[in-house]
């Protein structure tokens, strides 16, 4: 009777470390997996006029609303709740050239994680 008790707690443990490890792999996927071309969709280079803005930066509110499908679509199956925040990198200007999302995910009421990534824009010149 006992060992029938025994692998009882087995497979529930089991199985509630499976889902747990499936569900943290599907965020990390999710994160980790972030689409470039979210954030290059982003970047502001001219103004609707098309004449040249300055110094190529990111628009924060369409990076956002494509970072809210985005993580809708992609953590919703995997967590219970998540929460992002972007960060403008390069603080002294008025437009940002970087930006670090973080984001919190509540997987299960005893799992949570947090991921960071950081981003920036690279500009190639010629120097001929």
């Amino acid at each position: 009777m006992v060992n029938v008790l025994f692998c009882a707690i087995f497979m529930v443990a089991s199985l509630v470390s499976f889902t747990s490890a499936f569900n943290l792999g599907g965020v990390q996927r999710a994160f980790l997996g972030l689409y470039r071309g979210i954030l290059d969709a982003s970047v502001v280079v001219a103004d609707i006029n098309g004449s040249y803005q300055g110094q190529p930066h990111f628009d924060l509110n369409h990076l956002s609303n494509d970072l809210d499908i985005y993580f809708l679509n992609n953590l919703k199956p995997y967590c219970v709740d998540f929460a992002y925040e972007l960060i403008p990198g390069g603080a002294y200007l008025p437009q940002p050239t970087q930006v670090e999302i973080a984001l919190d995910v509540e997987v299960s009421l005893w799992v949570n994680k947090h991921y960071h990534a950081y981003f920036s824009l690279e500009r190639n010149e010629d120097n001929g």
